[in-house]
């Protein structure tokens, strides 16, 4: 697995029914936790009045959310979704990168300010442990760029992607 943690903030929704949403993606949330499953904490809330959308296990999710993603916070969650989204749309944060044995980060992300590669490592077979078998050997650009993988799996034309403070190049 790339990048052992990612924290996944969105919106939808229009005006007083829209809704901000936050999952905490981790390998090390798993980790603490000895989970043999995936377990993904949610939590959502009214965008308009800041009100938590109650839940079950929302109070646990959020808990497990501020301890071990890089906000910290329900307001800072909430500032970083109403700063970052303007409308409706995903904004992903991946940390807690992982070094390759050679001692780079495990993505580039100097070689294409509008996208952000996966190195590849010539040492290691790991970028491929879960690649069908048929593809090991056709090395598709999907493999290695963050931004041709986003593309490819959301073909809607309104999609905008961007990497740091740079947008991506539309296919």
């Amino acid at each position: 697995a790339r990048g052992g943690d990612a924290l996944v903030l969105s919106r939808h929704g229009h005006g007083k029914d829209s809704i901000a949403s936050v999952g905490l993606l981790s390998q090390t949330y798993l980790e603490a936790i000895k989970s043999e499953t995936i377990l993904v904490p949610t939590v959502s809330w009214s965008y308009v009045t800041h009100e938590r959308i109650e839940s079950p296990d929302a109070d646990a999710s959020l808990q497990s959310i501020t301890r071990f993603s890089v906000l910290k916070s329900e307001a800072a969650i909430l500032s970083t979704i109403g700063g970052k989204i303007k409308k409706t749309g995903t904004y992903i944060i991946i940390y807690n990168l992982r070094k390759m044995p050679n001692g780079e980060l495990e993505f580039d992300f100097k070689k294409d300010p509008t996208d952000i590669n996966i190195v590849e490592d010539e040492t290691t077979t790991d970028n491929m442990l879960y690649a069908r078998q048929d593809r090991i050997n056709t090395n598709p650009t999907t493999y290695y760029s963050c931004g041709r993988t986003v593309r490819s799996c959301f073909c809607d034309p309104r999609c905008r992607s961007s990497f740091g403070a740079s947008k991506s190049r539309q296919s």
